[in-house]
């Protein structure tokens, strides 16, 4: 790069950051929070994303942690709205299905256990690779 076209840039970006901080400075804060609310959220490098409420099913009842001496209608609760989600997402993980119902982790090998057992889903993969498909 030659010394004269460096200094075109180095001139260029100068005064371009001047003009964005008078921007800034002659701003409201009304005006600078309308402009950033709908920027995404910072979730940091490797973090998985959100899933959102709405991604479970709407005709699932709440599902309903299950903790000892719970009846065992409970975990029939589980089964049936892992079915459906899983229906409705093939391929999901125990994970996921975790997150998004919002079952115990230990809840949840009883829950996936009793629906491949009973044959309402299928399981690939062992443990933590295992996917969820519908039969």
């Amino acid at each position: 790069m030659s010394p004269t076209f460096r200094s075109q840039i180095e001139t260029a970006a100068a005064r371009f950051a001047k003009s964005v901080i008078q921007a800034v400075r002659g701003a409201s804060l009304a005006d600078i929070l309308a402009e950033t609310e709908g920027a995404p959220e910072n979730r940091g490098p490797g973090r998985p994303r959100k899933i959102e409420p709405s991604a479970a099913p709407t005709a699932v009842p709440p599902v309903v942690k299950r903790g000892r001496g719970r009846p065992n209608t409970i975990l029939l609760g589980n089964v049936s709205a892992a079915v459906v989600f899983v229906k409705s997402n093939p391929g999901a993980s125990g994970g996921v299905i975790r997150r998004v119902l919002g079952i115990h982790r230990e809840s949840l090998k009883r829950t996936m256990n009793r629906a491949v057992e009973t044959g309402l889903l299928r399981r690939e993969g062992e443990k933590r690779k295992s996917t969820y498909w519908p039969v």
